[in-house]
Formats: C-alpha cells, sequence, structure tokens
C-alpha cells in the first residue's frame, strides 16, 4: 500500500500492480484510506490519501518446509542429494561437466549452478563483476496482549515515503504466535558471504521499530521475540540472471534472484529440468539473459557474451 496517493506517479510500486491485476484479470480490491483502516487496523495509522491493493487470493507459504518437501519428493523419483559438501571447481569440455567438492568429483551431461551467495567468487566473469551481495535483516516483533486483528492480517508491503528505507514488508500474525514478521531491503551496503555478520544488534533492533514500526503499525510492541539476517544477491537491474554459463558448456545459471526467486521455484525447476533434459524449455527465458547486462560493464570491463 502506498500512504500519499499521486495517480500522476507511474512509478508508483501500488499503482504498477493494480495495472498488472487489470491487464491480466487477477481478482484484488482497491481501498481507500477508510477501507484500509477498516478493514487491517493494524495500519489505522495511514494517511488519508493513502491507497492500498488488496489481493484476496494471495497468500504465503514457510519456505523451509517447503524446500525439505521438495527434496524429499526429489529423493523419491530417483534424485541423490549430497549435503555439506563444498564446491571446489568445475570444468567442462565437450562430454559434459565435471564438479569437484572436498569430498568427490561428480560428472554429468549437464549442470544447472545456483548457488546465491556464493555465484560470484563461483562462477567467475562475468559474473563476478555483475553480482552485489546485500545483508537483510529480519525481525519478529512481539505484539500487544489482545491485539484483535491477529488471525486478520495479510502479508504486506508499506510504503510510507520515497526510497528503500522507507519501504516494510511482512507476513500474518498468527493465532498462538505471538509476534509479526517485519523486514526491509537495503541496497546501499554490499558484504560478502564469507564475513558478512549473520547476527542482528539490539542498536539495528531498535532502529528497525523507530524507523519502520512506530507509529505505523498498530499493535506491535518494541520487543524482539527473535532475529536473524538473511542476503540478496542483486544483479543491476534487481532481475534475475538465467543463461549458459559464457565460458563453461553444457553449463546453466541460474543466479542471481535479486531477493525474489523462491516464489517463482517451482515454475523455473520445471524449467530448468527440461532444459537438462532436452536442452530447451516451455518457458521464455529471454529476459532474464546475461546479454541485457552487458551495458552495465562494456568491454573496459571484459565483459562479452557470445551470440546465441
Amino acid at each position: 500500500m502506498t500512504p500519499e496517493f499521486d495517480p500522476s506517479d507511474k512509478t508508483d510500486f501500488t499503482l504498477r500492480t493494480i495495472g498488472l491485476a487489470q491487464a491480466y484479470g487477477i481478482e484484488h480490491d482497491v481501498l481507500s484510506a477508510d477501507r484500509i483502516r477498516q478493514r487491517f487496523p493494524q495500519f489505522a495509522n495511514v494517511h488519508d490519501t493513502a491507497i492500498g491493493y488488496f489481493e484476496p487470493g494471495g497468500g504465503f507459504v514457510r519456505p523451509e518446509r517447503c524446500i525439505d518437501v521438495q527434496l524429499k519428493l526429489a529423493e523419491q523419483h530417483g534424485a541423490i542429494l549430497y549435503k555439506g559438501e563444498t564446491v571446489t571447481g568445475i570444468s567442462s569440455n565437450e562430454q559434459g561437466v565435471h564438479v569437484t567438492t572436498n569430498l568427490r568429483t561428480l560428472f554429468a551431461n549437464k549442470l544447472v549452478i545456483s548457488a546465491g551467495n556464493w555465484s560470484g567468487g563461483l562462477l567467475g566473469e562475468p559474473f563476478d563483476s555483475l553480482l552485489s551481495v546485500y545483508r537483510q535483516k529480519l525481525f519478529w516483533f512481539g505484539l500487544e496482549e489482545g491485539a484483535e486483528w491477529v488471525d486478520h492480517s495479510p502479508t504486506f508491503i508499506l510504503t510510507h515515503g520515497r526510497g528503500d528505507d522507507k519501504i516494510n514488508y511482512g507476513f500474518p500474525a498468527l493465532h498462538g504466535e505471538g509476534s509479526l514478521k517485519i523486514a526491509t531491503a537495503q541496497y546501499h551496503t554490499t558484504s560478502l558471504p564469507q564475513t558478512m555478520d549473520r547476527t542482528v544488534s539490539p542498536a539495528e533492533e531498535r532502529d528497525m521499530y523507530e524507523h519502520q514500526v512506530r507509529g505505523r503499525i498498530v499493535g506491535v510492541t518494541s520487543s524482539v521475540v527473535k532475529s536473524a539476517v538473511c542476503a540478496y544477491t542483486v544483479t543491476p537491474d534487481r532481475h534475475f540472471i538465467i543463461d549458459e554459463h559464457p565460458s563453461w558448456q553444457h553449463t546453466l545459471v541460474v543466479s542471481a534472484c535479486s531477493g525474489h526467486g523462491f516464489k517463482h521455484s517451482a515454475a523455473l525447476g520445471e524449467a530448468f529440468a527440461q532444459w537438462c533434459i532436452r536442452g530447451s524449455t516451455d518457458l521464455d527465458l529471454s529476459s532474464f539473459s546475461l546479454k541485457r547486462l552487458e551495458r552495465y560493464h562494456g568491454r573496459e570491463a571484459g565483459f562479452t557474451v557470445p551470440s546465441t
């Protein structure tokens, strides 16, 4: 939702979301400030000119549970999982690809790499100069006793100004959990995966509450039940890279997802399986090619992509 509605602002996230929903026939409601307050009293302090987008068919999944089920299903269908190993080298030739770990060397006809934060160092040029890793903080704030909106809270994105530091997002507060998960995304300070601080300090907890929660979300206390750190691996235009590696044969690179990849993982996973089996997919992945990023580094950085 956007707190101060300017109908002429074509860059506004809420307005663009409404436009896409209209274009593709997605069921949705457009909410005025009064309707936001009535339906979701936790946002009672939105500006009088606020506008909201609500999608009744929307929802969320628990990623840890989802991944656990996916891995179990993969094993049931014959996949072999090697866990807790570190990839130390990758090489390819006309016959296929060799992957070396700290425990073994594997050979495959096709290789799909989705290495997240470690992609830049693992994949080499041009990925190491295109990908940036950003440390992100997650917070679960305690709720006031008797908060009436528990069990009636949506997954949300709340915009309260311009810029990444004026946006937060969160997930439903469910009965019995006693907390609301709220987070932001920052794109100004990069990190290295091997040295990233994986803890959240008390100062960071206070700062999050003061700038993103207090006076903005009703019924949430300053008490942090738990906190965590994750990281986004981000391309210059904040979209995916899904393309064949320019130097390694038979290798498809699936990264970086720029912080919004998991929700697409089921459909993309099917497409990658198709690529492994027949060398092509039913999905048009051309929008995620390396070629589009050439302008960000150019020949000065040695960034070239072979034509396909």
